[in-house]
């Protein structure tokens, strides 16, 4: 078995290495398309190619046409069989014309220019979905005619487009069926009856502050600064990143800060933000976009935006505050991280209110879907649970500040929690352990307009240390410290090509995780995409069964935000 697998692993490298030889000019050429394997496969050797690489690898089914590792080799071949190298970075932005363009979101229409998305034939065929149910039939389209699509917005959710290669679409083989497959957010206009600065003024006066640990170094960031937009790494900036497409077997690359002028064109659901491929020393190490993204630690970038999605059905609008990070450590730190490490983060928690925009309840959002979360005390025994990896508080029972809830974040996987404490997750009963994190501590990261009564206890940016008396000791805060954040609305219904969160409209994975838990961003999680599921499937919580040490540490940060903020009068 061993021999035999060799003996076609040799075979693969040489095939190429006699590719390579033959007739590398699409690939070496100055201006070289970064879909170089697209380019590949118009050649004559792409059969033979894909052969080998099927009759070699046919075990995995479901991965990019050239995982890290094996692309790592198949590039240093080339490059010995061609001496020369492969250029991988992104020439001019017509070697990679826009697949599917975004013209429009207005909450009426989402309107679609569609590119070239096969070279053979003029003509696609395409059916709209709605929440993954089939809404319309199979429609023909001659690209050189009719090349812009409108699908109307009537409910909120999930529309998706699927392109076939063939009429039927139904009974082809994954590579052959689906040519390509996006999705985008609606939300429709007719459900949300309020105006921007309407919808602002509430997102205001609930904004959370954010319970931090001394060991937490990273802050929720602007999409600009996650993308080094702003305060720009240079050496980051030219980083090579990738997008792979399992689907169609393509590889797109470029620059990091190039981001923006490809993945609101390729936003294929099936694709992946690549940066983890790139490894010097094995897959422990850190790769050159997770060193430079390790760094962007910047807290004057500081931001949580925020998202208001209607519930017609049950009159209730989901008021959401994402947390978006441009690094993901776990349970390591900056010189050691952990092997679950990633670069990109994405947290939120949501809040229930009425038709009358009045707060009902808060679903804090947890991680590990599916799995048992935990709410431990110091010797672990556990004092509550949810099946559904997240818990549901009243707002009567929620912890906050005036109407400001508080949450504590996990230190490193940024999770939200109800309370400062431990928190487990586990399987089998209870008999396996899969995390144990702590949550919050005395970094607190406050709305802007929550100010100090005295500033001359804090710097003149209103940031500072207070101290106070813990009642039990060393178990508890002895200071507090305080950080601010700018509050933006994250227009997650209004995402084109073309908008400033135009990164967004990549319905693929931007978080690349070792292995196969890839996680999308906002709007295509399913905190914005299901959110009525995602809150009211959420087991209910009880405060009052807090461990003690949450309970009083929790009440200790409320007494002295109550002591050293001004008292801001809320209206109605």
């Amino acid at each position: 078995m061993k021999k035999n697998f060799f003996t076609k692993f040799f075979t693969f490298l040489i095939t190429i290495s006699l590719i390579a030889a033959i007739d590398m000019s699409v690939l070496l050429a100055e201006e070289v398309s970064p879909v170089f394997i697209d380019n590949l496969n118009n050649s004559c050797q792409a059969g033979l190619f894909r052969k080998i690489y099927d009759s070699t690898f046919k075990t995995v089914t479901r991965v990019p046409f050239i995982p890290g590792l094996i692309e790592k080799a198949i590039t240093k071949t080339i490059s010995l069989g061609a001496k020369a190298r492969i250029k991988l970075l992104a020439g001019p932005m017509e070697s990679a014309p826009p697949m599917v363009e975004i013209v429009s979101n207005n909450g009426e229409y989402i309107v679609l220019k569609i590119g070239k998305l096969q070279k053979s034939s003029s003509k696609l065929f395409y059916a709209i979905s709605f929440n993954d149910k089939v809404v319309s039939n199979i429609n023909c389209m001659n690209i050189k005619q009719d090349n812009i699509i409108e699908i109307p917005v009537k409910k909120t959710g999930k529309y998706t487009i699927t392109f076939y290669r063939h009429s039927n679409g139904k009974n082809f083989a994954y590579y052959e069926g689906i040519l390509w497959e996006q999705d985008f957010l609606g939300i429709a206009k007719n459900e949300l009856p309020f105006s921007s600065s309407e919808i602002n003024k509430v997102a205001e006066r609930y904004a959370p502050i954010s319970l931090f640990s001394d060991d937490e170094e990273y802050r929720p960031g602007s999409l600009e600064y996650i993308f080094n937009l702003v305060d720009i790494d240079e050496k980051l900036a030219q980083t090579k990143v990738k997008l792979n497409f399992e689907r169609f077997r393509t590889l797109l690359a470029f620059k990091f800060n190039d981001a923006n002028k490809f993945l609101p064109f390729w936003g294929d659901n099936d694709g992946v933000f690549d940066t983890i491929s790139y490894v010097n020393g094995g897959i422990n190490n850190v790769t050159e976009v997770m060193q430079g993204m390790l760094s962007r630690k910047n807290k004057l970038y500081n931001t949580i935006y925020y998202s208001l999605i209607p519930n017609p059905d049950k009159g209730e609008y989901y008021l959401i505050y994402h947390y978006l990070y441009s690094f993901d450590e776990k349970t390591g730190s900056e010189n050691d991280p952990s092997r679950g490490k990633h670069v990109f983060d994405r947290e939120s928690f949501a809040i229930v209110l009425n038709s009358d925009l009045l707060p009902q309840s808060i679903v804090y959002g947890a991680h590990m879907e599916g799995q048992k979360l935990n709410i431990v005390d110091a010797d672990k025994n556990i004092i509550q649970s949810s099946s559904k990896g997240r818990i549901r508080l009243s707002w009567e029972e929620a912890y906050k500040y005036q109407e400001h809830p508080l949450v504590a974040i996990a230190k490193g996987s940024h999770a939200i929690y109800p309370a400062i404490g431990n928190y487990t997750f586990t399987i089998l009963k209870d008999k396996l352990t899969l995390l144990s994190e702590p949550a919050g501590g005395k970094n607190l990261l406050l709305p802007s307009d929550l100010q100090l009564i005295n500033n001359s206890i804090a710097n003149e940016d209103n940031s500072g240390i207070v101290d106070y008396n813990a009642d039990k000791g060393e178990s508890l805060p002895t200071k507090i410290f305080l950080e601010r954040f700018a509050l933006r609305s994250l227009d997650i219904g209004e995402i084109t090509s073309h908008s400033w969160n135009n990164v967004l409209a990549f319905s693929g994975n931007l978080v690349d995780v070792l292995g196969w838990n890839d996680a999308k961003f906002p709007p295509f999680t399913e905190r914005e995409i299901q959110t009525a599921l995602w809150v009211n499937e959420a087991d209910w919580g009880d405060s009052s069964k807090m461990p003690e040490a949450s309970y009083e540490a929790m009440r200790q940060i409320i007494g002295e935000l109550s002591q050293y903020m001004e008292n801001k009068t809320q209206v109605p």
